[in-house]
């Protein structure tokens, strides 16, 4: 079905999700992600969890696949915001950063008195 209807967003997302929880086989996984955003560019959800894999997977490609989405002139000015956000996640994930930029309840009266 996917040679069939390879623009298919939803049947790449669909095959995904079954290479993920079915046949457990990294690099099949890796490689399909790489065919999904290659036949359907314009797919934020399909970049973003390429992304997401890459890091889960410890691979050190995430930021090729990321670069890649950003220079992709398929995606609208939201979607390479939606991109660019996940980047500042995936740092924020890898080096604990957000618990010490939370403010205390002090520190939000004083802002709000600002």
């Amino acid at each position: 079905a996917i040679s069939a209807c390879f623009l298919s967003e939803v049947l790449w997302k669909k095959y995904l999700k079954f290479i993920e929880k079915d046949l457990l086989d990294s690099e099949l996984l890796l490689s399909t992600y790489t065919r999904s955003t290659r036949n359907c560019p314009w797919s934020v959800d399909l970049w973003i969890s390429q992304i997401r894999t890459l890091e889960s997977l410890d691979q050190t490609q995430w930021q090729a696949c990321l670069t890649k989405a950003i220079d992709c002139t398929s995606l609208p000015v939201q979607g390479i915001v939606l991109v660019q956000l996940e980047w500042c996640d995936f740092f924020r994930r890898k080096y604990g950063i957000g618990e010490s930029l939370l403010l205390t309840e002090e520190e939000q009266d004083v802002a709000a008195k600002a």
